[in-house]
Formats: structure tokens, C-alpha cells, sequence
């Protein structure tokens, strides 16, 4: 499976290129081609004959030919062709080809085909069939019965494709791989396009760097993204959502735009990165403000940030928000030794074991969302926040949970504790550093 954004040329190699090459080194086999309709389907197959037309490609493959026209005697249509048998000039042996190429739109027919390549291309055309349960039955529906039945035994599958949706087919081949070890296995070639983790080797990206950045620079993606997350998560970052969120849903959130007067209780909450070092993971740091049974998310620092920078972080939120006096620091990775390092510069550190796991921790909080007292600044006065909910709408099957750990850390404590007698006024709208 290749996972890669729109335009950035996923079609011009897997579905023009490689069929023309798999007929050059292995002119005996059948290829089967799929999009997601007959006139994008028959536009590639065009393509692939043109390919093959080109003089560059007989002195590549000089005994690979097809038909010159249709009406040949051996098929050349806008939706298949046949290897045709060469004869050498040299010593007039004649090399009888069996190799086909065959392609289709989501539903159409391969009746009485073979295939030892399948080559599946976008099959979902747009948001609306993305969105649409029953065309992802349908496709799965033709990817099973139709499709993979027409596979000759050590065949290959490529599945070439922007991540529209959770749902959608390559997530349910993946699922039936992680359940079942005897279904079919998948190699995934995974090219976001903006490089966020560090866990896929083969990408040599550093941190941040756009896919194709002489076709979409770093500014245009970000403009991109400010047109909607989902779209930016799935398209573009092939990361698709879950629809209205897995444990918060998206329509518990509440957002504000003023802050309280005052608020009874402030204090910060932070999860720091594994690592002496910048790494994938990030350093978390949030300062939450409670009014009656009213929390809200203040400020946050969100970075892949070294060792020293994180005791700079705490410095200068502690700073910035004197009576968040109460630091929440998770008693693992880095956070002990934040403590030791700042014990003596600043008071009111707390070190705090995690009870239960991630989803535990998240769940025991989740109330507090679908009761309607949480409150995060509006994307007006913080243009960050898109990323924090997409993270806490996607857990537990999000990429991240740094955001998440903080905020359930945070929850939890203004939810067990009591409410200060003094009112403390708020500070800052949305911050983030």
C-alpha cells in the first residue's frame, strides 16, 4: 500500500509507469487495473499504451510490443491490451507472449481474467462516497469477491490511495491483518505531506519538511490546513479521523472566547518527552483555570523539545502564570528529573504516578466533556487548538497522546480537589509558546 497525498504524483508512477514496466520485464503476466470509475480507468489504460508507443521504451524492451491501432488482430482498446508475439530479426525465433492488461472502474467486471499484478488506484473518488457506508461496502465488496479471487497464486496487490477515511479500505485490510495472520500482509509506504514522526525509516525528511516543497512549500500546506482539519488530517497527512471522535467526541467540545473574571483554582499539567533530547515525542505543558464545575485549557507548549529547553518551558510558563502555583509533572520519562533540576528555582512542583493506562485515564475524565464543562480557547484567539482536539478526538487511534496525557492528568486533579477560597484572576487568552 503507498499512502500519499493529493498531487504529488502517485498516479503517474504506479498507475502509467509501473504497468508498463511489469509488461517489459514480465511480458507473461496479467495485469488487472483499477480507479474509481470507467473513464478514469480507460484514461490510465490510454496512458500506459502511449508508454509503450514511445521508441525510448522498444530500445528498453525491444521485444515488448502491442497492437499499433485497435482492430488489430490482437486487442488494443482504451481499457485492455495483449503482449503480441515477436519474432527476432536476428535469428527469426519468435518470442509468443501470453501478457495482458486489463482495467475497470469500482464495480465494473473482470469475468473469465487472471491477474498476477491487481493495481488499484484511488478508488474513492470524493468526500461524499467517502463518507457513504454503503459505497465502502460496495468496494470492499468488489475488492473481495471480484478482485482478489482473480489473483493467480503468488500474485501481487498494490493499493495506491489518499486516506479519505477511517473506514475506508485499506483500514480494513490493515485490520484483517492485525487479526488474522493468515489474511494477506501489507507492506505500507506511508508519505504524509508534512514529515511529523520519526517512525518510518525510509522517509530521509527531517521534522516538519514538506513532501514535494518545489510543489507545495510549507506555507501553502499551512494554508491548506486552515481550511479544515479533517480534510488536512486524512488527504494530506494520510491520518484519517474518526468520525465525531472515539472516546470525546467532537461535538462535546465547547469553545470560548472570553475567559472568567476570575477563576477559583489554576494549575499547570505536564508530560515531557522520553528522551534527553529532541525526538519524535513531544514535551507538553497546559495551565488549566477552574471555575465552579467549569475547566478551562489556558495556555499550552506543545514541542519536541531537548532537555534544556523543557526546564526553559516550565521557567517561563511559571513565569507567565504565577498563581498556576500547583505543577502536575508525570512521575516518568524526563519528569523527575525536571524536578531535581528546578526544585530549588521554583515551588509547587507535584510528582504524579498515572493510575491505569492511557484509555483508563482519558475515560475516568470523559464526563467532564459530555457533561459540557470543559472549555478550549476558540481557533480565533488560538490557532493551535485544531491540532490539540484533532489529537483528543483520535485517541486512542491517533499518532499522538502527549496533548491527551496532559489533559487528563489536568482533569482529573481539578475534579478530585477542592476549590481554593481566594479567586484568582485568569491570564492570557489561548496561549501558546
Amino acid at each position: 500500500m503507498i499512502f500519499e497525498p493529493p498531487r504529488h504524483g502517485k498516479s503517474e508512477l504506479t498507475s502509467r509507469r509501473l504497468p508498463a514496466l511489469i509488461h517489459g520485464r514480465y511480458p507473461n503476466d496479467e495485469i488487472l487495473a483499477v480507479s474509481y470509475n470507467a473513464e478514469l480507468a480507460s484514461s490510465m489504460t490510454i496512458d500506459v499504451q502511449r508508454i509503450m508507443d514511445n521508441p525510448l521504451y522498444e530500445e528498453l524492451f525491444p521485444t515488448v510490443r502491442i497492437a499499433k491501432h485497435s482492430g488489430a488482430k490482437y486487442k488494443r482498446t482504451s481499457d485492455e491490451h495483449e503482449i503480441i508475439p515477436y519474432q527476432d530479426p536476428v535469428d527469426k525465433l519468435w518470442h509468443w507472449y501470453t501478457g495482458s492488461y486489463k482495467s475497470a472502474g469500482v464495480g465494473g467486471s473482470f469475468t473469465g481474467r487472471g491477474a498476477n499484478w491487481s493495481l488499484i488506484d484511488d478508488p474513492i473518488k470524493n468526500r461524499e462516497d467517502a463518507d457513504s457506508k454503503a459505497f465502502r461496502n460496495m468496494l470492499w465488496s468488489f475488492y473481495t469477491s471480484t478482485l482478489r479471487t482473480r489473483m493467480e497464486g503468488e500474485g501481487s496487490i498494490l493499493i495506491t490511495l489518499t486516506r479519505w477515511h477511517d473506514d475506508d479500505l485499506a483500514s480494513r485490510l490493515l485490520r484483517l491483518a492485525q487479526a488474522d495472520k493468515t489474511a494477506d500482509q501489507w507492506v505500507v509506504l506511508n508519505l504524509p505531506a508534512i514529515k511529523e514522526h520519526e517512525r518510518d525509516s525510509y522517509d530521509p525528511r527531517e521534522i516538519g519538511e514538506p513532501l514535494w516543497p518545489d510543489k507545495f512549500s510549507y506555507q501553502d500546506l499551512m494554508k491548506i490546513k486552515a481550511m479544515g482539519m479533517r480534510d488536512w488530517s486524512s488527504l494530506w497527512q494520510q491520518e484519517p479521523t474518526v468520525e465525531g471522535g472515539n472516546i470525546i467526541k467532537s461535538d462535546q467540545i465547547k469553545y470560548y472566547t472570553v475567559q472568567p473574571e476570575r477563576y477559583d483554582r489554576m494549575i499547570q499539567s505536564w508530560d515531557f518527552a522520553t528522551k534527553d533530547k529532541a525526538s519524535s515525542d513531544f514535551t507538553v505543558g497546559q495551565v488549566w483555570g477552574q471555575k465552579g464545575a467549569n475547566k478551562y485549557l489556558v495556555a499550552q507548549f506543545r514541542k519536541r523539545a531537548s532537555f534544556p529547553e523543557a526546564v526553559k518551558a516550565v521557567l517561563q510558563m511559571s513565569k507567565d502564570y504565577p498563581l498556576a502555583h500547583k505543577k502536575l509533572i508525570e512521575g516518568k520519562a524526563n519528569g523527575p528529573a525536571i524536578i531535581q533540576t528546578l526544585k530549588d528555582s521554583i515551588s509547587g512542583m507535584v510528582e504524579v504516578e498515572p493510575r491505569g493506562d492511557k484509555v483508563a485515564r482519558l475515560n475516568s475524565v470523559a464526563p467532564e466533556f459530555e457533561s459540557g464543562n470543559v472549555y478550549l480557547p476558540d481557533p480565533s484567539i488560538a490557532p493551535w487548538i485544531g491540532d490539540y482536539v484533532k489529537e483528543l478526538c483520535d485517541f486512542p487511534a491517533g499518532s499522538n497522546d502527549d496533548q491527551v496525557d496532559g489533559t487528563s492528568q489536568a482533569l482529573d486533579h481539578l475534579r478530585r480537589g477542592g476549590i481554593l477560597r481566594a479567586p484568582i484572576s485568569g491570564h492570557g487568552s489561548g496561549t501558546i509558546y
